[in-house]
């Protein structure tokens, strides 16, 4: 007999509000690749209606169908804007996906309505520091290799990364924080 794993299904209605934090998080890093698409390089009018119905589909249904297209056309609208090569944008955007995905893997880990476990938190915590560290070290050495000096858009890149670092610490303590309903 094989057992088969239920998925849960979840509106932003249903979430606890660690998870719907961590969804506000995931959605705000998309936009940020969104809004750094046009800067960087061209548009796809095409990729604009695919994220804006990835949006809509992410309300319906948080934890499934809607988060895995708003990552997937995140990512894709990067590749389909054509960008310039190895430069401070790149390391924001790469950056930003990072986030979405492991802020939508904690939304979708357990049951919605729950909170999201200190344990899993620390753990996935790790993990992406883990490989944002790893993907800065590997951009400062692409761009190293490439034009053996900072672009002029590296100061843009250490503020939005740093905000960006703020961000994320402060979505931690919000969940790590011991509640009420938990």
């Amino acid at each position: 007999m094989t057992v088969a794993r239920r998925v849960d299904s979840a509106t932003v209605l249903d979430l606890h509000p660690h998870r719907l934090l961590l969804l506000v998080a995931a959605v705000l890093s998309a936009v940020l690749v969104q809004v750094m698409i046009p800067v960087a390089a061209h548009a796809n009018a095409l990729e604009i209606v695919l994220f804006a119905v990835a949006l809509a589909l992410v309300l319906l249904d948080s934890t499934g169908v809607g988060a895995n297209l708003l990552t997937v056309v995140t990512a894709l609208g990067w590749v389909w804007a054509g960008s310039r090569g190895v430069d401070g944008y790149t390391l924001i955007v790469a950056t930003a996906l990072l986030v979405n995905h492991g802020c939508l893997t904690l939304v979708a880990h357990g049951h919605p309505g729950s909170p999201v476990g200190r344990a899993v938190t620390a753990l996935w915590g790790a993990r992406i520091s883990v490989v944002g560290v790893l993907t800065a070290l590997t951009w400062c050495a692409a761009l190293a290799w490439s034009t053996r000096h900072l672009p002029a858009t590296g100061v843009f890149t250490v503020a939005a990364l740093l905000l960006l670092a703020g961000v994320l610490l402060w979505v931690r303590r919000e969940l790590t924080r011991p509640d009420g309903d938990g």
